[in-house]
């Protein structure tokens, strides 16, 4: 686990990953290659594709807690944590807490393969979170563990 927020957390983290909001990913990916396709045209398209990978965001963001670059989903023996991650020199730290969850109210966790990986967290009163994990995360990380833990 290479991010710790226990201390935040009051209680000690078990699983963590790296996410990031519905879109944000596939909006990075295509800015990055639209600029590199080419001035201004290749931005332009970049944009307007970035824009069409955060519209079919939406619906997967609107019971998802809101969060802007990084977050760490963070696992606890009872809870299920979205904590901010504040970008330093070297690394990431936890700087708050954005939401949190009892493990009791999760009924299932999966996470979709593709060029941009969703893990989904599903909730007993029919609420979900859905967020990409990066491709490099999800190979390193404790993605698959998290799923596991919450019944996947």
């Amino acid at each position: 686990m290479a991010i710790d927020a226990s201390e935040l957390l009051g209680a000690p983290q078990i699983a963590g990953v790296k996410v990031m909001a519905r879109g944000a990913m596939m909006g990075r990916a295509m800015n990055q290659g639209g600029l590199a396709a080419g001035g201004l045209i290749g931005a332009a398209g970049g944009a307007l594709a970035s824009g069409k990978a955060m519209k079919a965001g939406i619906a997967d963001r609107e019971q998802t807690p809101e969060l802007k670059g990084q977050a760490l989903l963070a696992l606890t023996d009872s809870e299920v944590v979205l904590v901010k991650l504040k970008q330093g020199a070297i690394s990431a730290k936890p700087s708050e807490i954005l939401a949190r969850a009892p493990r009791a109210q999760v009924t299932g966790a999966t996470l979709a393969s593709g060029l941009v990986p969703k893990l989904s967290i599903s909730f007993s009163d029919g609420s979900a979170w859905s967020l990409d994990v990066p491709r490099v995360v999800k190979k390193q990380g404790d993605t698959n563990r998290i799923v596991e833990l919450l019944g996947g």
